[in-house]
């Protein structure tokens, strides 16, 4: 990792890149191993503006509002709580559509008794967070969506605790 800390002090007093070609593989790898305290908080920034995200849009979801309009929702909280990009281009499904893989259109109306299926993230400062979440549109869950909820979260469980 010598090199490495040779190329971050050139780079920092405006020197150019190197002139030999190396691999950078490796250093890449051992880069993404350890975060310093810099990068945990970002990570934790971006990570507190997905969630914060998701709850607004888990607040706005009701029947009669459309799938674009919880994803608006999710687009404005990721820029308000100072995120660059969203991580990826959200999925907001309701119903039938949350079982398309990589659903875009985001266009379908919401109704009550549907389950309404978000996977979206933010991008803050390169650090993407990233979340998927399934809740009913109505609020509660009919009883075989309590049912296989109930199977999901168990099965999240350790097997200590089951």
């Amino acid at each position: 990792m010598g090199w490495l800390n040779q190329v971050r002090s050139q780079a920092r007093a405006g020197i150019t890149a190197p002139a030999d070609i190396r691999d950078v593989r490796v250093a890449l790898d051992e880069m993404r191993l350890i975060k310093d305290d810099g990068e945990i908080a970002l990570m934790r920034r971006a990570a507190a503006s997905r969630r914060d995200a998701h709850q607004r849009a888990m607040r706005a979801t009701r029947p009669g509002r459309s799938e674009y309009e919880i994803e608006a929702e999710l687009l404005y909280e990721f820029r308000r709580r100072g995120a660059q990009y969203p991580a990826y281009w959200p999925i907001v499904a309701g119903g039938a559509n949350a079982c398309i893989l990589h659903y875009r259109d985001n266009n379908a109306p919401l109704a009550d008794g549907d389950l309404l299926l978000i996977d979206a993230g933010c991008e803050l400062d390169g650090y993407a967070s990233d979340l998927t979440r399934t809740f009913p549109v109505g609020g509660k869950f009919s009883g075989p969506q309590k049912t296989s909820t109930s199977w999901y979260l168990a099965a999240q469980l350790p097997r200590s605790a089951r």
